[in-house]
């Protein structure tokens, strides 16, 4: 064997110990936890310490899990669900419940577009877009995007004891008990014929109602947890804000009721996304945002109503 191929020989050897040694600390990262007596004096707690300090008494997320599972044999869960079934419940989900319905001024969205492109071809094209041109989209595809998110779809119309008929109203996105306790804003950036500023969206009439100016929109973007270079905000179309109004869901299903907010959070963005890939454009969930300026910018106290989620839209680079 000359030095060439003992050297080749040597090099792989030393890759191979190098993979073993990753995937080693890679399982020690994954499945192992270790206690640290120093924690309690510890200033900087990272979410990996945090982890792997079991004796840890700040671990409010586990906490929400288990106060939120459902117990069998739990009366007062029982009797908040039974209640959603009284007449004066039916009758209270079928009153107006628009985003919008305070405003003065409504914009009437045009009809939403066909998206003609199969669901198989969406899921496997969708990405994240991350880095936008700054160009505008026109208003249709802005609409067609927003009812995707939260437009009626489906209607259906039940008789009262009184004889009073009633309609109830429903939207392609799942919600715990019809309750639909997130609210659609968007915060126009770059969108044809609106000017900038944050608009709420009814699904119920399918409009936009101006809400705030182009400085409050301004102070949104600044309220993004990332620089330019890693998404850039400041040159997308549109940033569609969720906003939550947890007790919604709370007053029926009590703690869990909040994890049905989270979930329906994730089901409209599942159909931003698919509808905004349909149409060709490019959009990105982004959690990174700084909550309590973000809750201040657009007016909101954070607790009763307050924004779970954005997702930016735009023209892709």
């Amino acid at each position: 064997m000359n030095n060439e191929e003992e050297l080749l020989e040597e090099k792989e050897l030393l890759e191979e110990q190098a993979g073993f040694e990753m995937l080693g600390q890679a399982i020690e990262m994954n499945s192992t936890r270790t206690m640290s007596l120093s924690f309690t004096s510890t200033g900087l707690r990272t979410s990996e310490l945090k982890y792997r300090c079991i004796n840890a008494d700040d671990r409010l997320a586990e906490t929400f899990l288990v106060n939120s599972r459902l117990l069998r044999n739990e009366l007062e869960s029982t009797a908040s669900m039974l209640h959603y079934f009284e007449e004066p419940v039916t009758k209270m989900l079928s009153l107006p419940r628009g985003n919008a319905q305070t405003s003065q001024k409504k914009i009437f969205l045009p009809k939403r577009l066909d998206l003609n492109v199969f669901l198989g071809d969406a899921i496997v094209n969708r990405k994240s877009v991350r880095q936008y041109t700054g160009d505008d989209i026109p208003l249709d595809f802005l609409a067609t995007i927003l009812f995707a998110a939260g437009g009626v779809t489906h209607k259906a119309t039940t008789t009262l004891a009184t004889g009073e008929e009633v309609e109830l109203k429903f939207r392609s996105p799942p919600s715990g008990g019809g309750l639909y306790p997130i609210d659609l804003a968007v915060m126009v950036n770059n969108v044809r014929g609106l000017a900038k500023g944050i608009y709420k969206y009814d699904g119920d009439q399918h409009i936009l109602a101006p809400w705030l100016g182009a400085d409050d929109a301004d102070a949104v973007l600044r309220t993004m947890a990332f620089p330019e270079e890693v998404i850039s905000a400041q040159r997308s179309s549109a940033i569609i804000l969720l906003i939550a109004r947890p007790w919604r869901s709370m007053r029926k299903y009590g703690t869990r009721g909040m994890r049905l907010v989270f979930m329906e959070s994730g089901y409209i963005s599942q159909n931003i996304h698919l509808s905004t890939q349909a149409l060709g454009f490019g959009s990105v969930d982004c959690s990174g945002m700084y909550d309590d300026e973000l809750n201040k910018a657009i007016k909101l106290d954070g607790v009763f109503s307050t924004v779970v989620h954005s997702i930016l839209i735009g023209c892709p680079e």
